[in-house]
């Protein structure tokens, strides 16, 4: 027996967590006010059974270890030694599980960051070229440097040869995500294209984000997109990484509000101007992880949008997001397509006084609503109004209804007592759910509850192996889904317990969820119900994969076609006549 696995033998997980938080009896487990987060009603359970805890509120979980991480704000170490204390248990100590690999991980991203800098600094054509570039957007040398802005040779396996040489591995290398290994050879992931890295919160170098330097540099076509990024790897999950935050944390804690762009240009030339506290979410939506991290510095934060996006599902969810966060929400929003990096290009002076000029969620949300529907039709404006109505409804304040509702009146020829009806109505839905269901049936949510319906009945396990391949499901769970078909395997069904001593922290807290998720959901399924669910989740994922993949394939083929490839058109047509077939079984 290992020291943690004896320390977690002895150790109670709802008497431990029970020194912290008041717990009460909910059946099997336990339920009480989340620690990490505010709330009125109890989201967060702990199941002794399993040895696990997780909270619904604010998406936390894991065990016993993970639980003394956060609340005492130690590192895994610091944690088992303080829990060993209570358990009576004596150990010399040890390393925590994947701390190695991390650490060999962050140290082949410093070298990495550092080759790629010297690449853009060596006074060839496509350095100089690039460092052109870069002035014409309005960055300093200065910037460049502190930003640690790089270039990526054109090259495939420069970066590989280099890291070699300082006695990397290449599995390692691999691993860090930063080469691709492919029909029995090994290639650089990013080549001719400019380098934006990616800190973690301590301002350590774990991704990159790659430009393309097309017409820049090169003038021959990069099929490969205008952006590339580093893939997730186990010290890089891009959910909880906003850019630049490291360097704009202070900043954000100091002035109790944050900015958040859309591109990293944009945080790299407003931190540039004197305006510190602005991250970027560098093309992605915003995340229930990143509000989480924003918020143990701030409760205030301005979106950023261009006018194009600011209608978008994924802005509303975000707002959604944050007000379930207790988030106070404002909003920029840019005309004519422009973002602050053109506008503070051109004069700073306009980007501070967009940000002091922000309007009000609700503003945002009644322009927004009302620009997407046709006002003229009695349907959109019933689902307008039923839309932003189910926003006004939540406010607190009497005089902000009042002032809303009058707008809305105004805005489109309904009566304020019909309006103030819709507030009185005991049934209206709380619109941060709302909003947030946004997301009920993308690939996450749906791989989320295929996991938590075999960890709930593992006898349907193999029926989902075969029907079910690791990489149908959303990105973070492939590799519980692998191990779960490991463990199932091995023993033809899966122990709670054993099973969670097989993971990482990060695994962990995926899959304490999932088990609160099976409870919640799935354990008390009738056998009928259970095929049915089965058959649905099963034939929404392989739905949802297999429409990707036509997409990349669309896409490849005309980029094939663009530069006149004939046999890689016909290559990719046999590919996508396979995928549509395998959808339409």
């Amino acid at each position: 027996m290992t020291p943690i696995e004896e320390i977690k033998s002895k150790l109670a997980i709802d008497q431990v967590i029970g020194e912290y938080v008041t717990l009460k009896q909910a059946g099997t487990n336990f339920k009480g006010l989340c620690p990490f987060h505010q709330e009125k009603t109890p989201s967060f359970m702990v199941s002794p059974e399993k040895q696990i805890w997780h909270c619904f509120g604010c998406n936390e979980g894991g065990d016993v270890i993970s639980f003394i991480q956060k609340y005492e704000g130690l590192d895994f170490k610091g944690a088992t030694e303080l829990l060993a204390q209570k358990a009576g248990v004596v150990f010399k100590g040890f390393a925590a599980p994947d701390q190695g690999k991390k650490r060999v991980l962050h140290e082949i991203h410093e070298h990495a960051q550092s080759y790629y800098e010297k690449i853009l600094h060596a006074a060839d054509d496509a350095s100089t070229k690039t460092l052109a570039y870069l002035a014409s957007r309005g960055l300093t040398d200065q910037t460049i440097r502190e930003w640690g802005l790089g270039l990526a040779p054109d090259s495939w396996d420069a970066l590989i040869v280099h890291l070699r040489s300082k006695k990397f591995s290449e599995a390692d290398i691999i691993a860090s995500g930063l080469a691709i290994a492919r029909d029995g050879k090994v290639y650089d992931r990013f080549r001719r294209r400019l380098l934006f890295p990616i800190c973690d919160v301590q301002g350590k170098v774990v991704a990159f984000t790659a430009r393309t330097l097309q017409y820049i540099v090169y003038q021959d076509e990069d099929i490969a997109g205008k952006y590339v990024n580093s893939p997730q790897t186990p010290v890089y999950n891009k959910s909880q990484i906003l850019y630049g935050f490291d360097k704009a944390k202070h900043d954000i804690k100091r002035l109790n509000y944050a900015i958040i762009v859309e591109g990293n240009m944009d945080a790299i030339m407003s931190q540039q101007a004197g305006i510190k506290n602005v991250v970027a979410v560098s093309g992605t939506a915003l995340t229930l992880d990143q509000l989480k991290l924003l918020g143990r510095y701030t409760k205030n934060i301005i979106l950023s949008f261009d006018a194009d996006t600011a209608g978008s599902q994924a802005v509303f969810r975000g707002i959604g997001l944050a007000w379930q966060q207790d988030m106070n929400v404002k909003v920029i929003i840019l005309e004519g397509s422009k973002d602050p990096a053109e506008i503070i290009q051109k004069d700073s002076e306009l980007w501070k006084q967009a940000i002091k000029t922000s309007i009000g969620v609700v503003d945002f949300y009644i322009d927004a609503v009302c620009a997407r529907v046709d006002l003229s039709r009695a349907d959109h404006k019933k689902q307008a109004v039923q839309k932003i109505m189910a926003i006004i409804s939540q406010l607190r304040s009497r005089v902000e209804q009042e002032h809303y509702i009058t707008i809305l009146s105004r805005r489109l020829g309904v009566s304020t007592e019909t309006l103030w009806a819709l507030v009185a109505n005991p049934q209206r839905v709380d619109v941060a759910e709302e909003i947030a269901k946004a997301e009920h049936a993308s690939p996450m949510v749906v791989s989320q509850h295929l996991l938590a319906f075999i960890t709930a009945h593992p006898q349907h396990c193999t029926f989902v192996f075969d029907q079910i391949e690791p990489e149908m499901l959303s990105g973070e769970l492939q590799d519980l889904y692998k191990k779960i078909i490991v463990s199932y395997t091995k023993g033809q069904s899966y122990n709670p317990r054993a099973f969670a001593s097989e993971l990482s922290a990060v695994e962990l807290s995926l899959w304490s969820e999932l088990v609160f998720l099976a409870e919640r959901l799935y354990e008390s399924l009738l056998l009928q119900d259970q095929e049915r669910e089965r058959a649905y989740l099963t034939r929404r994922i392989r739905q949802m994969f297999l429409s990707q993949r036509l997409k990349e394939l669309t896409e490849a083929i005309r980029s094939a076609e663009r530069i006149g490839d004939a046999a890689l058109v016909d290559s990719l047509l046999r590919q996508h006549q396979e995928v549509s077939a395998r959808r339409s079984l």
